[in-house]
């Protein structure tokens, strides 16, 4: 069957960003802009915190600086009729500058070399930068000045320091609200497997060299003592970010070595903190085929309330499970009510494992008004991007074009790329004539141009 309008499945896919309605496309800088002009103007300030409730309460099709002037005029009396001048400062951004400090100790003598190297971009001026050495009788501070691509120093140490850290000074910037200046400066440690455990140990009183220190054992993952003295520190932790980041870090370790799964299933109990079940969840992708894990991850999502916890027992299920297998421990997932927003995702997964057909029939099939909008838009995205058969989406576009929500209508147009050319401008036209949402003609007209379609291909009012 011939198609006129290009390029099919790549034309929606160039243009997926484009998808959004236009309320949903809503950029930092734009947000910057907006804080700017309520400073500027304090009575519109007023206004819309006058009015806003009735403002996205009322039926618009699309907001425009009419409709809300009136609504503001209306409860207000305050006059705003035409749009303000939309600009503002410059924003500046700060530069990034990224150095790896790497500590490598003497160990004939008191002594440590520490290497700066940058990561891209070097410093072109002097900068600041503290080394701090630690030991059970305390810590002393000293400053060394970093600049180019590399500096190298050989320090004389204490020979009861445990291990060293390095830290920027805090410089104040200054400029308007929302600008920044200046050069922000990242260094990352490279250090030996025992100023990590030492900095672990040492710094009882700040969670966040206790967290980096966890990172940092990552890079000794092979060590054959690694994983005794995590267990050892996990189970004293109390801070959950913490705890957090050492989890991480012992799923690295075991690698999902048999019989390590226990270390990880204790923490999917209930009454854990939601981000610590999460790195739990995922630590659990790695033990392939294993039941009680997979029976785990299933009560899991069954009794979850948080979504992204859910989202990620049902990817680690995927991890472990083959086609078959995936499919029966999830099939009753698509029938439960609770279970909705969770559609999508295990119909992708199904889809990836080599079920895509089967996966896009049954997704059809939720794409009513009775089921929630956040769960058809993702679907029929989806949808897009793996459905260019004709037969697929001719007898499906006649109800989606006269959905009840105008995204779902602006998301369907662009189907027609993948249909006959009659049935297209058949479509097309018709959307031209009939449709009043200005977001349903926007993404028509934003298909007919990536497509390659031509201006005269299409009969309709708009023309």
């Amino acid at each position: 069957m011939t198609h006129t309008y290009g390029s099919g499945k790549s034309a929606w896919v160039e243009c997926k960003d484009e998808i959004s309605s236009i309320y949903d496309r809503y950029a930092p800088s734009e947000s910057i802009k907006a804080s700017y002009l309520l400073q500027r103007d304090s009575l519109l300030r007023t206004g819309l915190q006058a009015t806003y409730k009735d403002i996205f309460q009322s039926t618009f099709p699309l907001l425009t600086w009419s409709d809300m002037g009136k609504a503001i005029y209306q409860k207000t009396g305050i006059s705003r009729m035409e749009p303000q001048e939309w600009v503002c400062p410059p924003i500046q951004t700060p530069d990034v500058v990224t150095y790896k400090a790497s500590f490598i100790p003497n160990e004939s003598d008191s002594r440590v070399t520490i290497r700066f190297e940058s990561v891209g971009k070097s410093l072109d001026e002097l900068q600041t930068v503290v080394i701090t050495e630690v030991g059970f009788e305390g810590a002393s501070s000293r400053e060394l000045e970093l600049t180019g691509a590399v500096s190298e120093w050989v320090l004389n140490v204490s020979p009861a320091t445990e291990t060293m850290t390095v830290s920027v000074p805090i410089q104040e910037v200054s400029g308007r609200p929302g600008s920044l200046s200046g050069t922000s400066l990242i260094i990352l440690e490279e250090k030996p497997l025992t100023y990590w455990v030492a900095q672990y140990d040492l710094f009882e009183d700040s969670a966040t060299k206790r967290a980096e220190a966890m990172v940092g054992l990552r890079a000794y993952v092979d060590n054959p003592d690694i994983e005794l003295a995590l267990r050892d520190r996990l189970e004293q932790e109390s801070d959950m970010d913490v705890l957090a980041e050492g989890l991480a870090t012992m799923a690295a370790v075991t690698g999902g070595a048999k019989g390590t799964e226990g270390i990880f299933l204790e923490y999917l109990a209930p009454d854990r903190p939601v981000n610590i079940q999460r790195v739990a969840t995922r630590a659990l992708s790695a033990y392939s085929e294993n039941q009680e894990v997979l029976r785990r991850l299933r009560v899991l999502v069954q009794r979850s309330e948080d979504p992204q916890l859910r989202n990620d027992a049902l990817r680690s299920m995927s991890d472990i499970t083959d086609a078959p297998l995936f499919k029966n421990s999830t099939e009753r997932f698509l029938t439960d009510d609770r279970l909705i927003d969770a559609v999508p995702q295990i119909l992708a997964y199904r889809s990836d494992k080599g079920e895509t057909e089967q996966a896009l029939e049954i997704a059809s099939t939720f794409l009513s008004a009775v089921v929630p909008f956040d769960v058809r838009i993702q679907l029929l995205q989806w949808m897009l991007k793996e459905a260019d058969d004709p037969e697929f989406w001719e007898p499906k576009l006649p109800s989606l074009l006269s959905d009840r929500d105008p995204r779902i209508r602006a998301l369907s147009v662009w189907a027609f790329v993948y249909v006959s050319s009659e049935k297209a401008d058949e479509w097309s036209a018709m959307v031209k004539e009939e449709e009043f949402d200005k977001r349903v003609l926007y993404q028509l007209e934003k298909m007919r141009q990536q497509s390659g379609l031509e201006e005269n291909d299409v009969q309709g009012s708009g023309d």
